[in-house]
């Protein structure tokens, strides 16, 4: 589980990592490509590995990769150097997301919504999920544009 909000330039996201039910540690789940555009995954580790790794190569230009229905659910955000904000679904596939004050993704969505709609930051609301929901687990990691 992995919870993700992005808001004014801030992209936030959990920390934890969960094997089944088990908290197994922690690990980065928000990065900065080359080109100044912000990333965050959520679902299988592997699913996020991989993404970073077809993003890092230039999405667009190298192909998406097969991705079979059967694997394991993944979604992202990818945040370009002029803030537009772009989903990644499961199978990488590339949308451009609505025009909103912010964006949330993975784990404790309705929550997010909820924070954010009520003014939280992106930061202030992945640090209320993580007290509030069993989505998150700390620490809060954040990045900005």
């Amino acid at each position: 589980m992995t919870t993700i909000a992005y808001r004014d330039g801030a992209l936030a996201t959990d920390s934890g990592v969960w094997q089944g039910n088990i908290i197994a540690g922690t690990r980065t789940k928000v990065f900065r490509l080359e080109d100044g555009s912000l990333f965050a995954g959520c679902g299988a580790s592997a699913d996020r590995d991989e993404c970073l790794e077809w993003l890092k190569k230039g999405a667009l230009a190298s192909g998406r990769p097969e991705k079979s229905e059967g694997e394991q659910r993944f979604g992202g955000l990818l945040v370009r150097r002029d803030g537009r904000v772009i989903n990644i679904d499961h199978k990488f596939r590339l949308t451009p997301a609505p025009n909103a004050v912010w964006h949330v993704c993975g784990a404790a969505e309705e929550f997010l919504h909820g924070a954010m709609a009520a003014g939280a930051s992106a930061e202030e609301a992945v640090t209320l999920a993580i007290a509030h929901t069993d989505g998150a687990v700390g620490p809060v990691q954040v990045i900005y544009l």
